[in-house]
């Protein structure tokens, strides 16, 4: 507990300083020194935000840093804060602190001891107990933590004292950046996991089939000159031979193009596989596609950049790799045999006009790259809209909506037709300058380049003895000259199809670096994707996950349910769950019944407080129960056989070998399907539902539409029956037999009880009441709530 006294508005500063660990209270205008009860991290420097107050800017002595902290309020319980330099510019102690990071925090009132004497911030609320979300920021700018800032504010005229609580929960901070922002292709591509190291030997494929398709260039254009040599000499037998020699060269020509084409596609397609792969491992791991669409503060397309976005980066990264070789070959090549034509002097323009074409270029070329970023993530959300309506036709129809999802749709089909004209009318005005510099101007550098070469062999009887040894060279020289120069525009070419296609890049790793971040349960901020509590070993409070407890036990230690938009649902649950006492979950909509479920499952994250429950399935101890289930409120069904509706999330084989163990009682491996049907059967009949497998004509391979053949009843029943083959030892029941009759609820119920399931419902059926032995009853839904006994009668 940290104690200070004098004018309410100096008591709460905080800032950087050059020591380990800053806390600054003022006390009598004198810093003081915090007690041992607040964390304190050798080697840290620390900027509290104490969200709940506002600071007026005072200067604290010693040198500390002066600041105020500007408070607006979007919404009624959400607040965020700056906190500005005050001091004179140039103090010493200034120095590289002047640029703080923004804070912010959540208030909320509680307990109100004085409402006369109590002072907040004037939009916050009355008085009392005031706590908020705060941020430390440690040195070098890669750590934060999130913790929690409690304080009992009273009236400065009064003379009364301001107690500070202090306790954080430190979490690792993640480099992920939400918006897309223009980074550097090269050390993006680096970033990509073995993206290129089995591809060496196509690689090398491309580079030779490029080399050699140069080097038939080159001998094309040395024919084309000698076929005029002939033509001018009139020598048939010549021109004949050489005919036969072009034919070959033609073949071996139409060989290689379309192996180019081919390796390249073939290259495409390996990267593809291997990107596709990566990133599904981690979009379907750990529930990251629930954390990426459901606690981001964006909207992440992430099936158009899985699909789409992927299929275009690859086939453009391939057509890059080529772009980049054949160019390059030609420019070294066609460069030495245009030295021995025309010298150095006939290099040097032709690189001076590269070089200056190449600037020109550069300072007019358009932002592509977020141009392409841009219009992607437009084409993702108009694909969206179409495959949400696709998802809710039934209900859309029923409400006569499609005139309103027509204007919906036309809507995000304008942004992306509005954007798209924008961006050709770039491309057109660009490639009018791009076609100029390098396909029509250097027509005429051609011509200077042929009067170079002919004054440079004016006197030269060997060159010029005859008309066809003359038209031989120039001939011979135009075609270098022009292969030089369309290499050249293959390099110009490279700087925009560079800026496009980083475009694409930025927005696959963007979703990269989401779902690396889930996959490690790294930090997001709290209001846009929080995914770890990473404990410190010394902090007093910890936000702890224990899964795969050894204790047959759910329980519940001081954990406040926050939503991701930071608003406070239950504060400090404690709650104990116990084998054979089940609990019911009740209170009203919208007070976050289903958000402890999420919290339970891992969905949310854990601000504070620690949560312990056995391991949620036993795929690795096959033939024992598995410890969690959770039963949704919204039916899902997987698409595959009715077999696989009931097995889910097991594989058939899976299931097979879980069922051979607990139920086979000695049956040998070759009868694990009839063994698991068995089962399946049973479980059927006692959800009711044995009719689907008699009008299939007892085929349990049976693949249809599910969802669309069930009932909503019917599909409630179906998730209670995986329910009951599983056989957890815990089943989290989420308002998921409300659909059913009365009757059908309590049947299924009492075969969970007989079964040995203790199960925490969530539920407003009064019904339901006699399975359970506890209620949790959660009040308003702003952090109150109770938990009291269920009364049986004998």
């Amino acid at each position: 507990m940290v104690e200070a006294e004098g004018c309410f508005t100096r008591v709460l500063k905080a800032g950087l300083m050059e020591s380990s660990t800053v806390v600054l209270i003022e006390k009598e205008r004198h810093q003081a020194e915090p007690e041992q009860g607040d964390l304190r991290l050798p080697g840290t420097r620390y900027l509290l935000c104490p969200a709940a107050f506002q600071v007026l800017g005072d200067e604290i002595e010693e040198g500390g840093l002066g600041g105020t902290m500007s408070l607006d309020k979007p919404n009624s319980n959400f607040h965020k804060g700056t906190v500005c330099d005050r001091r004179a510019q140039g103090s010493p102690r200034s120095e590289g602190v002047s640029s703080l990071p923004p804070l912010q925090g959540r208030l909320w009132d509680d307990d109100v001891e004085d409402h006369e004497a109590a002072q907040v911030p004037s939009d916050g609320p009355a008085g009392g107990q005031h706590t908020c979300l705060a941020s430390v920021s440690l040195e070098g700018g890669q750590v934060a933590t999130q913790g929690v800032l409690a304080a009992e504010a009273f009236s400065p005229s009064v003379g009364k004292r301001v107690d500070l609580e202090i306790s954080w929960c430190p979490i690792v901070e993640s480099n992920v950046s939400i918006s897309p922002v223009h980074r550097d292709l090269i050390p993006q591509l680096n970033e990509v996991p073995t993206l290129l190291d089995k591809q060496g030997a196509q690689l090398l494929a491309v580079a030779l089939l490029v080399v050699s398709r140069t080097w038939i260039s080159d001998r094309i254009a040395s024919l084309n000159g000698t076929s005029v040599k002939y033509v001018l000499e009139q020598d048939k037998a010549s021109f004949i031979r050489l005919t036969g020699v072009s034919v070959l060269q033609s073949a071996a020509s139409s060989i290689v193009a379309p192996s180019l084409r081919y390796l390249t596609a073939k290259l495409a397609l390996g990267w593809r596989i291997r990107l596709t792969q990566h990133l599904l491992k981690n979009y379907l791991r750990k529930n990251a596609f629930y954390k990426v669409f459901h606690m981001s503060g964006e909207n992440i397309d992430a099936d158009q950049r899985v699909t789409h976005d992927v299929e275009k980066l690859t086939t453009e990264l391939s057509g890059l790799v080529t772009g980049m070789v054949k160019p390059s070959v030609d420019i070294l090549w066609f460069s030495w045999r245009m030295k021995l034509l025309t010298g150095q002097r006939g290099v040097a323009i032709l690189y001076a006009y590269m070089l200056l074409g190449l600037g020109f270029l550069r300072s007019v070329t358009p932002e592509f790259g977020d141009l392409a970023s841009r219009e992607q993530q437009l084409e993702g959300t108009f694909r969206f809209m179409h495959a949400r309506l696709r998802t809710h036709a039934e209900s859309v129809a029923f409400f006569g909506g499609g005139a309103r999802e027509k204007a919906m749709v036309e809507s995000r089909f304008r942004e992306l037709l509005d954007h798209s004209k924008i961006l050709l009318k770039k491309k057109w005005l660009f490639g009018i300058l791009d076609d100029f510099i390098t396909k029509q101007l250097p027509h005429n550098v051609t011509w200077g380049l042929s009067l170079l070469y002919a004054m440079e062999h004016k006197g030269d009887r060997a060159l010029t003895s005859t008309q066809g040894e003359l038209a031989h060279a120039l001939r011979f020289l135009a075609s270098v000259v022009s292969q030089s120069f369309l290499a050249f525009g293959d390099i110009l070419e490279l700087n925009r199809k560079y800026l496009e296609l980083s475009g694409g890049i930025n927005r696959i790793f963007d979703l990269e670096e989401l779902l690396d971040a889930a996959q490690h349960e790294t930090d997001f901020d709290i209001a846009m994707l929080s995914l770890q509590e990473v404990p410190l070993p010394d902090a007093p409070y910890l936000s702890e996950t224990t899964d795969g407890s050894t204790e047959d036990i759910i329980s519940f230690s001081d954990v406040d349910i926050i939503t991701p938009a930071q608003k406070l649902l239950a504060r400090k649950l404690s709650c104990d769950i116990i084998p054979g006492k089940s609990v019911l979950v009740t209170g009203p909509n919208g007070c976050g019944k289903s958000s402890i479920f999420r919290v339970l499952r891992g969905l949310w994250p854990i601000v504070s407080g620690r949560l312990a429950k056995p391991c949620q399935n036993a795929n690795d101890r096959v033939g024992s129960r598995c410890g969690v289930f959770y039963v949704p409120q919204r039916p899902y069904t997987c698409l595959g056989t009715l077999r696989d509706q009931i097995i889910y999330p097991l594989s058939r084989e899976e299931a097979e070998l879980r069922a051979l163990k607990m139920f086979g009682k000695g049956e040998k491996s070759d009868d694990a399907t009839h063994v698991l049907d068995a089962r399946l059967k049973s479980i059927l009949e006692n959800v009711r539902l044995i009719y689907l497998l008699e009008r299939e004509g007892g085929d349990w391979d049976a693949s249809l539409n599910w969802e669309d053949i069930l009932s909503l009843g019917e599909q409630q029943r179906l998730g209670m029956a995986r329910l009951f083959f599983h056989d957890p030892k815990f089943g989290i029941l989420d308002e998921c037999t409300n659909a059913t009759s009365v009757d059908v609820e309590e049947h299924l119920y009492r075969l969970a009880k007989e079964m040995g399931i203790t199960f925490v419902t969530s539920s407003q059926r009064p019904a339901l009441i006699p399975f359970h032995f506890m209620e949790l009853r959660l009040i308003d839904g702003e952090g109150k709530w109770e938990l009291r006994s269920i009364k049986h009668s004998s």
